[in-house]
């Protein structure tokens, strides 16, 4: 089954923020196609959304035999979920 969450929802506002903070910039919404099979039945168990986002490029060549992926774009990914959890963490649930 396939997931989408919806880009005006609380937690995609929060990481577009902590993404444009990491990144400088505003971030794109583009919606690809994704191979997590477990995605909806974590979302179903949790009663939550499902926010997935990529920090991959297409030259990356990601699952080719000479794939790439910056170290650098690692270390982001991490400071947007750090600040991702601190924004989700100063704006409560309704």
């Amino acid at each position: 089954r396939a997931v989408r969450t919806d880009p005006s929802s609380k937690c995609i506002r929060l990481l577009s923020k902590a993404m444009e903070e990491v990144f400088s910039r505003t971030p794109e919404y583009i919606f690809e196609g994704g191979s997590i099979p477990i995605a909806p039945e974590i979302a179903e168990a949790a009663g939550a959304k499902v926010v997935m986002w990529g920090l991959g490029l297409a030259t990356d060549k990601i699952h080719a035999p000479n794939e790439e992926f910056d170290w650098k774009r690692i270390q982001q990914g991490f400071l947007i979920t750090c600040r991702l959890l601190e924004l989700l963490g100063s704006h409560p649930r309704k």
